[in-house]
């Protein structure tokens, strides 16, 4: 899959393969795409599919289980 480029062309989250959840529960799978700079973006979704994980993953306090996520000039990867 090719990623269309960002409006401004300068993403401020990016998000590649992500797979993130709590346990043995992965609440997020194989997502990939961008959050530019200047973007509104609404994430919506039946309670329990995944938002405030992704919400968490993109701020930092929830580790990644597959693939990458990168805000800023910070990049997380799969915790050891």
């Amino acid at each position: 899959m090719q990623r269309q480029p960002s409006l401004s062309g300068h993403p401020v989250v990016g998000l590649d393969d992500l797979m993130t959840g709590y346990g043995s529960h992965a609440a997020i799978h194989h997502v990939t795409g961008e959050f530019a700079q200047g973007s509104l973006t609404e994430i919506v979704g039946p309670n329990g599919s995944g938002k405030s994980t992704l919400l968490k993953t993109t701020a930092g306090l929830l580790a990644p289980r597959s693939g990458t996520c990168t805000a800023g000039r910070w990049t997380m990867r799969q915790s050891c």
